[in-house]
């Protein structure tokens, strides 16, 4: 049997070398001025403003009814009551829970939602009039303001 010759390495041992070769390695220079930090803050002190703060305002506004996790909580809701319509009725509005929220409260879309059985259409209110009944009085401005307070209201 023939003896095969175990190399072992060490840290002092004769190095392998390896050698990567690429097309085009070099970086990009045409933002060098852009991304170096002195330009930037030279900018800053001659404008008083930096150039991504002008492109990209902030938004101010009272969040302190809402937050994240909260919101998130609304977005998922929203999400699985829309997997839980038809699949037709999804199609319809392109699978995109957005479209089916903007078509839902959109005011004009009401008679197709009656159709459609996502809205119950309102039961009619029937008011009954009542008489009030109000005892004579020797004041008649007192019994003006009793049979205001006693009729109801829109009558």
């Amino acid at each position: 049997m023939p003896k095969t010759k175990i190399i072992f390495r060490t840290a002092y041992g004769e190095k392998l070398k390896v050698q990567l070769t690429t097309i085009d390695a070099r970086t990009e220079q045409s933002h060098k001025e852009e991304c170096d930090i002195n330009t930037i803050l030279k900018k800053h002190n001659r404008t008083g403003q930096l150039d991504h703060v002008r492109s990209n305002e902030g938004i101010y506004d009272d969040f302190t009814e809402h937050d994240y996790q909260n919101s998130m909580n609304i977005i998922a809701t929203a999400n699985s009551m829309f997997e839980e319509l038809p699949s037709q009725m999804r199609n319809k509005f392109e699978n995109d829970p957005s479209k089916f929220l903007n078509f839902v409260h959109n005011e004009k879309n009401n008679e197709e939602m009656y159709e459609m059985g996502i809205k119950t259409r309102p039961e009619p209110i029937s008011i009954e009039k009542t008489e009030s009944v109000s005892e004579p009085t020797g004041n008649a401005s007192e019994s003006a303001s009793v049979n205001a307070s006693q009729t109801p209201a829109g009558a």
